[in-house]
């Protein structure tokens, strides 16, 4: 008995082990079976409300693109009126940008040709009426003065020329005047001999744009006067300044160049020649320099026992004798000596010839004038000298205008020659600078 018992319990522990097989076989039929029929029942409902997942789904879109554009425009989702006024409390309106002031720029100061010194502009006007024709005159001037610094864009060089132009006519900013104080205006003439005189003659200015922003700056000036109407019982005079500005704005650099040299002005040689030889010859025997000094008619000698003597004289009498060949005149030096001088004065340009002359032109020149001068001072001016001819190059001369001034001192020749030495030119809207009384207002 004892060897079947083995047996026995090896048969009982197979029969435990596939019941157990078949019973968890069932179980996962039984839990596929559910967990379908759970499935199916899903699909049933959830077929029941397509348009409800429809609506859902397009809310849902609709959301994620509202956050989407927010995202790119750095905002937050929610809606932003532009023009709402901005409220820290409410988050649908947008805080302002701040505004970026310009920055000026260390080049400012040199930046003279990027300014328009004679634009026109829109200008911010005082409260009330600043411009009542009842006001007094020089409180009316004193508030255009103001508006124009304001709103005008100054380059240094023309802010200073704006301050002298100021100081010039006595005109103070800070001055505290009466209501009986009574002003005399000529705007016309101030402007054209603070243009001419004053600028050329006694400013002593260094900087070259000077020339071509003075006019400019001025011009602005005038034309702000017309445009407030500050002082419309002048617009006859303004206007008349006006012209003036347009006129140095072409004649003034011109002038400037001339009278230093920028442009050739080898006319001077000339004139300085004449000088050389008639003035300053220290008692040189002219008739001797002859024969040291080349012409087409007469040839240079080769005796140079006395040549060293000569220094620059021979230079000189080279370019006489040259311009007396083309003006067909006597080459020789001999006998040649100044019959006339003049004091100091201005003359007037009235003709221009630049064909009379191989290489030369001819300038006719008549005494001018001065209706700004006393009585005094106009009879110093008085001359017997009606006309004068002077020689200057022709590229030179074809520059020049009818109308331009010539300041000097000049000399006649025996043979009717004139030179002149020093010769500075002026434009033709030359003023002469008389003394400015503390009572006149200079605009």
């Amino acid at each position: 008995m004892e060897d079947n018992m083995p047996n026995q319990g090896g048969m009982a522990t197979t029969d435990v082990s596939a019941h157990l097989e078949d019973t968890i076989r069932q179980l996962y039929k039984d839990i596929v079976i559910a967990t379908n029929k759970q499935l199916e029942s899903n699909s049933e409902d959830e077929g029941s409300s397509d348009e409800e997942r429809q609506r859902y789904c397009e809310k849902k879109a609709a959301k994620a693109a509202e956050i989407e554009a927010a995202r790119k425009a750095r905002l937050n989702p929610l809606t932003v009126d532009p023009n709402a006024v901005w409220d820290p409390s409410n988050p649908t309106t947008q805080k302002p940008k701040r505004k970026q002031r310009p920055r000026k720029g260390k080049t400012m100061r040199h930046a003279e040709d990027n300014i328009d010194e004679g634009e026109e502009l829109e200008f911010i006007i005082p409260e009330g009426d600043p411009f009542d024709p009842a006001k007094p005159l020089h409180t009316r001037m004193l508030t255009a003065v103001q508006v124009f610094r304001q709103n005008h864009r100054f380059t240094p060089t023309g802010a200073k020329m704006f301050s002298m132009y100021l100081t010039y006519g006595a005109m103070d900013e800070s001055a505290q005047l009466s209501e009986e104080f009574e002003l005399e205006v000529d705007f016309e003439y101030v402007v054209a001999s603070f243009l001419s005189h004053f600028v050329i003659h006694r400013a002593g200015i260094p900087q070259d744009a000077a020339y071509s922003i003075t006019p400019r700056v001025l011009q602005a000036f005038l034309v702000s006067l017309r445009t407030l109407k500050a002082i419309p019982e002048y617009d006859a005079q303004i206007e008349a300044a006006i012209q003036v500005t347009q006129q140095a704005q072409d004649e003034l650099p011109l002038v400037k160049a001339i009278n230093t040299d920028e442009l050739p002005f080898e006319g001077r040689q000339f004139h300085a020649a004449c000088f050389e030889l008639f003035i300053s010859n220290d008692g040189l025997d002219l008739d001797k320099l002859d024969a040291y000094v080349a012409t087409d008619d007469q040839p240079k000698s080769n005796d140079s026992s006395s040549s060293s003597n000569l220094g620059s004289m021979e230079e000189s009498a080279a370019i006489y004798k040259d311009a007396m060949r083309k003006l067909g005149k006597d080459t020789r030096l001999e006998g040649v000596r100044v019959v006339r001088r003049t004091l100091p004065m201005f003359l007037t340009i009235e003709a221009i010839d630049v064909e009379k002359v191989e290489d030369y032109g001819v300038l006719q020149l008549v005494p001018y004038v001065s209706t700004d001068v006393d009585e005094e001072e106009q009879m110093e001016a008085k001359t017997t000298i009606r006309r004068m001819e002077l020689l200057l190059p022709v590229e030179l001369a074809k520059k020049l205008q009818v109308g331009m001034k010539m300041d000097g001192s000049y000399y006649e020749l025996s043979n009717g020659v004139w030179f002149g030495e020093p010769l500075t030119l002026f434009p033709s809207y030359f003023r002469r600078i008389v003394e400015v009384s503390d009572d006149i207002l200079f605009t």
